[in-house]
């Protein structure tokens, strides 16, 4: 484990794509984007795959990207 003991820590980056039509998570992120690195972007068409490729188009090439979806809880 040593090997990793000097191993840079990786930068993170939480982009929020809301997909509601009204842009109601804004306010919420408002409130934590001092805790976080975030970017809140606002997808107005509904459906998953417009928020999904909003994000895609977010992220510049070569870095990593994860979808979480609303129901879904990270533990």
């Amino acid at each position: 484990m040593q090997q990793f003991s000097f191993a840079p820590q990786p930068s993170v980056e939480l982009i929020v794509v809301d997909n509601s039509p009204d842009g109601s998570a804004a306010a919420i992120c408002d409130g934590h984007a001092s805790r976080w690195p975030l970017r809140y972007l606002h997808e107005s068409r509904p459906g998953i795959s417009y928020a999904r490729n909003t994000s895609i188009a977010a992220v510049p090439v070569g870095l990593s990207l994860i979808h979480i979806s609303e129901p879904t809880r990270p533990y």
